[in-house]
């Protein structure tokens, strides 16, 4: 999660400078840099998209610990059965 937090703030810092001077040119003569305002709200979008795509994957990977422990749990009861004499239905 650290990664993409760090990849996605790199990237709003970026979309900000490039929003920043067309804000102030729109304010000073009215008129507005089209192709820098794209840049800027591309690097906004993959800044958002990074944030979220850490957040989905740092889910995956905690829900997948969950899962193999449980796994484990599950094959120590087994192995405690087999221990015990017991058969499995």
């Amino acid at each position: 999660m650290a990664f993409f937090s760090i990849v996605a703030g790199i990237l709003f810092v970026l979309g900000l400078a490039f929003f920043v001077p067309v804000f102030v040119g729109f304010l000073h003569s009215g008129l507005v840099r089209i192709p820098t305002l794209l840049v800027s709200v591309l690097f906004f979008i993959c800044s958002v998209q990074s944030l979220f795509a850490g957040l989905i994957l740092d889910n995956i990977i905690k829900t997948s610990k969950q899962n193999f422990e449980m796994r484990l749990i599950d094959c120590e009861h087994r192995l405690k059965k087999e221990g015990n004499g017991e058969e499995n239905e």
